[in-house]
């Protein structure tokens, strides 16, 4: 007996968010051969469905498929998600520091 994991992001289900059938009568094989098949997801049903409550991990995901990943426009998006915290980090990167420093074990 084997434990099988499906990641369904992207991979097994289609377009419209289905799992076709095809793949539905594979599972069903593999358990009836004995093995204990997981649908595994790390997303919930509500954010797939809709693109607006999207997060920017789950836009960027979007990027790579099954056959194309479009490395690009995925590198585009990492350093455009990245741009408000290293701002961030730069303009307070004094204060950073000082607590850094002020953490310090007194010896």
């Amino acid at each position: 007996m084997a434990a099988i994991f499906f990641d369904i992001d992207g991979t097994l289900w289609d377009k419209e968010n289905h799992i076709p059938q095809s793949t539905k009568d594979a599972i069903r094989q593999l358990r009836k051969n004995g093995h204990q098949t997981f649908l595994c997801s790390g997303r919930t049903r509500i954010f797939i469905n809709s693109e607006e409550k999207w997060t920017l991990a789950m836009g960027l995901a979007q990027f790579q498929g099954t056959y194309v990943s479009q490395w690009n426009q995925m590198m585009a998006g990492a350093l455009i998600s990245m741009l408000p915290i290293l701002l961030v980090y730069i303009f307070a990167q004094k204060y950073f520091v000082q607590g850094i420093v002020m953490s310090g074990i007194k010896g």
